[in-house]
């Protein structure tokens, strides 16, 4: 039966004790980049129309006897412009 030989990497971070904040720096690059892809697509998000598409809205509905709202209506949406869709996608891909 053969031993597991280890190489000189694991021997000495087998001797370091364990930080929980010591991680790969490839790896908190890719955690950096996607926080601010996330803060991108949050900041475009909030400045387009709530719809992708041309969309003509709805009315509010509101119970009869108590003008209590049942569902929250929507103003019409001229949709997004095709850079800002482009834009959106190009962030939502490389987030993948």
């Amino acid at each position: 039966m053969s031993t597991a030989t280890s190489s000189p990497e694991q021997a000495a971070a087998a001797e370091q004790p364990f930080s929980p904040l010591d991680f790969p720096a490839d790896l908190r690059a890719a955690r950096f980049r996607a926080n601010a892809l996330y803060a991108e697509q949050a900041a475009l998000a909030a400045r387009l129309p709530w719809s992708r598409e041309p969309h003509p809205g709805w009315e509010q509905k509101k119970n009869e006897n108590t003008d209590v709202i049942i569902e929250e209506g929507r103003e019409a949406s001229p949709g997004w412009d095709p850079a800002d869709a482009a834009e959106y996608d190009r962030i939502a891909e490389e987030l993948r």
